[in-house]
């Protein structure tokens, strides 16, 4: 499926590109995967271990990756780090846009 983003403004979203990034990860060529979206290979490694730990919490019985989540979740309001996680959005943006994706 098309990118909705780039189908209706015709410019690349933050996230144009990451699928390819995680299939040219997955062949081994990491410099690649990054040059083309660093949110494939980024996000492609926090589903990872997101799939271990909620592995993890169905074997012992545990709730961490909830706990973990919802820690998350609050510092994310937090200006201190909403600011920062914005900003590398957009720089992320800035790229797709300067590539030409």
């Amino acid at each position: 499926m098309p990118c909705l983003f780039k189908w209706v403004w015709g410019l690349p979203c933050p996230a144009c590109g990451s699928t390819r990034a995680v299939i040219v990860l997955l062949h081994g060529r990491i410099f690649e995967a990054f040059t083309i979206n660093p949110f494939g290979p980024a996000l492609s490694a926090l589903a990872a271990l997101a799939f271990l730990a909620a592995l993890r919490d169905l074997l012992l019985k545990t709730n961490t990756l909830f706990r973990v989540y919802t820690a998350i979740e609050i510092q994310l309001r937090r200006k201190r780090v909403f600011t920062p996680v914005i900003t590398l959005i957009a720089f992320n943006w800035i790229w797709n846009l300067w590539k030409g994706l």
